[in-house]
């Protein structure tokens, strides 16, 4: 499937052994980079079947100092009929860059999905079904309080679900248990919120510390700018948009949030 990468094997020592891929570095990268972008729909051809290709965390591609690549990738996906591909993205910010952007290569070159937030009846039915598994007992409202302080936000319920898992003392999970988690969840996570605050200006500092006790769509008004002492409408401006490109917060429904639930919480135990 694809010629131009050229495998060998590696004789380390007595029985050690790897197996490595690697290409003329002299010659140009474009051939080998043609054989993979065509590489499954070549197959998908022969094989008389439909495929998908599936890029996660496709903002990473901004990385290359140009858009070679990009445009390469668009030039030749285009002309794929058996193949779809799907990009996904936890990097909001950039990913509207990537598709939204009239200078980049990928620019209004597919359908956009955002995916929201996972319904409370399903999480709850999920969350359910692994602590049954576990023979873990759970008091009356234990799993929506679970959601509730979590806001269903996946990685952080997950993260929460996995310290009540082995924080549980007789497989019986109360209330209890879920506070005494949460702290050790901040505990754990203090150290990459303590980067974060330290990585800001004072007035996205002023900013984040007034969304965390104030969601609103009045960012820019005089009362919020009064209330929390920042300086002007420009000086929100600049932080927003700071904030925003760090994907720190976000905008939904007009109203301005902090993304990251538990940092937000952290934000107000602290300050």
């Amino acid at each position: 499937m694809l010629p131009g990468i050229i495998p060998k094997i590696v004789i380390a020592g007595a029985g050690e052994w790897k197996f490595e891929f690697e290409f003329d570095r002299i010659k140009k990268i474009t051939p080998i980079l043609d054989d993979l972008l065509t590489a499954v729909s070549s197959k998908a051809d022969r094989e008389k079947k439909k495929a998908v290709v599936v890029f996660d965390e496709f903002q990473e591609i901004t990385n290359y100092g140009d858009d070679e690549i990009e445009r390469k990738m668009r030039s030749v996906f285009q002309s794929h009929n058996n193949v779809s591909y799907i990009f996904m993205g936890s990097k909001r910010h950039m990913m509207n860059e990537l598709f939204n952007n009239s200078n980049r290569p990928f620019y209004r070159s597919g359908k956009h999905f955002p995916l929201g937030k996972i319904e409370k009846t399903e999480f709850k039915t999920f969350i359910e079904k692994w602590l049954k598994s576990g023979k873990y007992q759970c008091e009356e409202g234990v799993i929506e309080h679970i959601l509730d302080v979590t806001e269903s936000h996946p990685y952080y319920t997950q993260m929460l679900c996995h310290i009540i898992w082995e924080e549980a003392r007789n497989y019986k999970i109360d209330k209890k248990t879920v506070e005494l988690s949460v702290e050790k969840l901040f505990a754990r996570e203090a150290d990459a919120f303590f980067s974060v605050w330290e990585s800001l200006s004072n007035g996205q500092s002023k900013l984040l510390l007034a969304l965390a006790r104030d969601e609103t769509s009045e960012i820019y008004g005089s009362k919020f700018i009064k209330r929390y002492n920042i300086s002007s409408p420009s000086s929100v401006q600049k932080a927003v948009k700071a904030l925003t490109e760090k994907e720190i917060i976000i905008k939904e429904d007009g109203i301005y949030k902090i993304s990251d639930i538990f940092l937000k919480e952290w934000l107000r135990i602290k300050f």
